[in-house]
């Protein structure tokens, strides 16, 4: 059976013929979420308004309001949800009274922020890690990981709970270079002995950012295990994640190089951070999920053909400055040669480092052309009509290996 056929019954399979239709979240849970969405907008533009943290709200909230009202039974819409409302609640307030706050007597809207600022990082944390684990049904691995995830789930919720109602709060106003420690507006019996022995807020983030690791060690071996339908879902965020990861990686290199005056170092790490979402959307909602091996084989291939044409460019201009050193337009010359050299090996370079690709992840369109290529060169020296049908019947059967298969000639 070939894979198209395979893949069709898997998500025919998963879907079911007569599964229940998912129900609607009704009138009165679409008015929650607008009046969520519509909260959270203007707090990310009116309140904290900062370029990144609004393009985070917006691809997080957009694919979250989506997954809901699609899929309102999935967990995944509201975590992400919940994800969108902690990266607003991370982003530094402008024009808060900080030593007011720090004595305690601060407005109740500088209060409140610094108070939810405290705790939303460690939150968002949680919901990442929950998120790795309740990826893409939105229940939990069956087995002896149930149990030890709700167990890990529920610890990390309650450091949250507890950093959120102990005596004192600590909120960073610049983003981690320095920290304020001041008294908490919504504390729970500060007075009790007990919180001398709570760990400080430093140890409760660290005890949390430890999940993290063990979330991705779940994924991982969970996408090993997997199989059909379930991989390719697995697939798009194990992509998205590492398109993010080396999207970091890149924008620390580049500033490592060049130094801290490279302001395009995160342009990559600013496009990959709303791919996540858009990969989760695409899982959870099964639309157009076959098409990762393609897009992962695409972008790989322009990643390859992007840094090789760079590396000629740079290779050129330096050794052409070297020996043109001596004449006075020689850094002009150098430059434009480079770009001509560049160009001319555009295309070679792309065609090669693109199937090269293709015969590792894209397996399917790479065998499918390398069918369609064999039997045209067969077709091509052929004028046997007994042999041409033969030939033909082949070429299905290893292309698409039907049950049954019928070829009509036209008479002349």
């Amino acid at each position: 059976m070939t894979p198209a056929l395979d893949r069709r019954r898997e998500v025919g399979a998963a879907r079911g013929p007569s599964a229940a239709p998912e129900p609607s979240i009704g009138w009165p849970g679409r008015a929650l979420l607008i009046a969520l969405l519509a909260g959270g907008t203007f707090i990310a533009v009116a309140w904290a308004f900062d370029p990144l943290g609004l393009l985070f709200w917006a691809s997080y909230a957009s694919v979250a309001a989506l997954l809901i009202v699609r899929r309102p039974r999935n967990v995944i819409g509201w975590l992400l949800l919940a994800i969108a409302f902690g990266f607003t609640g991370t982003t530094s307030r402008p024009g808060i009274d900080l030593a007011a706050v720090e004595q305690g007597v601060g407005s109740i809207g500088d209060e409140l922020w610094m108070w939810i600022g405290s705790w939303a990082g460690a939150a968002t944390f949680i919901c990442f890690f929950a998120l790795m684990l309740l990826f893409p049904s939105g229940r939990l691995p069956a087995g002896g990981w149930r149990w030890s995830s709700m167990a890990l789930i529920a610890i990390g919720s309650l450091l949250v709970v507890v950093s959120a109602v102990a005596p004192t709060i600590t909120y960073s106003p610049d983003g981690g270079a320095t920290e304020i420690v001041a008294p908490n507006p919504v504390a729970v019996l500060p007075g009790l002995p007990i919180w001398s022995v709570v760990p400080s807020a430093d140890v409760t983030i660290a005890s949390i950012l430890v999940l993290l690791p063990i979330g991705v060690v779940t994924l991982s071996m969970r996408y090993r295990r997997s199989t059909g339908a379930l991989r390719l879902q697995l697939r798009w965020l194990v992509a998205a994640v590492a398109f993010m990861v080396g999207a970091v990686v890149t924008g620390l290199t580049i500033l490592a190089i060049v130094g801290e005056d490279a302001w395009f170092a995160w342009v990559p790490a600013i496009v990959a951070y709303p791919t996540v979402p858009a990969a989760i959307g695409i899982a959870v909602l099964r639309y157009r999920l076959y098409e990762i091996d393609r897009l992962i084989s695409r972008t790989i291939g322009w990643a390859l053909v992007s840094g090789s044409l760079v590396a000629v460019f740079a290779g050129g201009v330096l050794a052409l400055q070297a020996v043109l050193a001596g004449f006075t337009q020689g850094q002009t010359f150098a430059v434009a040669a480079s770009t001509l050299v560049a160009f001319a090996l555009f295309q070679p370079i792309r065609r090669r480092v693109q199937h090269a690709v293709d015969r590792r992840f894209n397996r399917a369109r790479y065998d499918a052309e390398r069918t369609t290529t064999e039997f045209s060169g067969r077709l091509r020296g052929e004028v046997d009509t007994a042999s041409l049908t033969t030939a033909l019947t082949d070429t299905v059967h290893a292309a698409v290996t039907p049950t049954s298969i019928g070829l009509w000639l036209r008479e002349p």
